[in-house]
């Protein structure tokens, strides 16, 4: 909104010295757009959600609407591994993965909890791409599994799920901070991946 790029342009002006309270006062203010922002953007999501959801009759329909989507998704996650595959030595990194999938699957709190996910159905669509970082994800497991555990993040995060993961030599470096921050940043994944 226009209020808040006002007060983050204010933050950088130079010149006169902010009082404690104006500057405390400011930066709260900033802080409550944003999560407005970030709640606002989470709405939007829900509702295209609704709009995409086409209404056919019986479970058929459902059947047929589940079926669409969950090709889409798998084309755009076939891609990923496609790309890595691409640009790596193939075997090298098919070995690579294959390994660290074995390692964690073979860590049984791990895999469980991976698996006890309310929503980890919406995993399945992206396994490929999943399986393309698995050397890459394997030391970032844990954390992720505690980011993604809380309510409603993964829903936020999984319509970006590919993108993040084709980017993930880009993010790699932030993603702890990322995911001590999931909380903030979930609501505006597809704001911060256009950037």
């Amino acid at each position: 909104s226009r209020e808040l790029e006002a007060l983050a342009a204010r933050e950088y002006r130079a010149g006169r010295p902010e009082a404690p309270a104006v500057r405390v006062a400011r930066q709260e203010r900033v802080a409550q757009l944003r999560r407005a922002a970030g709640q606002a953007e989470a709405s939007i999501l829900r509702y295209k959600a609704r709009l995409g959801a086409e209404e056919r009759p019986g479970w058929l329909g459902v059947a047929a609407r589940a079926a669409e989507t969950f090709t889409a998704s798998e084309e755009r996650s076939a891609r990923v591994l496609w790309t890595r595959l691409r640009q790596a030595d193939p075997w090298d990194a098919l070995r690579q993965d294959a390994a660290s999938l074995l390692r964690l699957g073979s860590n049984v709190t791990l895999a469980r909890g991976y698996l006890q996910l309310s929503s980890s159905s919406r995993l399945v669509p992206h396994a490929a791409a999943i399986v393309a970082r698995a050397a890459k994800l394997e030391r970032h497991a844990p954390g992720i599994l505690l980011a993604v555990d809380r309510d409603g993040i993964l829903e936020l995060v999984e319509p970006h799920l590919d993108e993040v993961l084709q980017r993930f030599d880009q993010i790699e470096p932030h993603l702890p901070f990322v995911l001590d921050h999931v909380d903030v940043l979930a609501p505006h994944v597809g704001v911060i991946l256009k950037h």
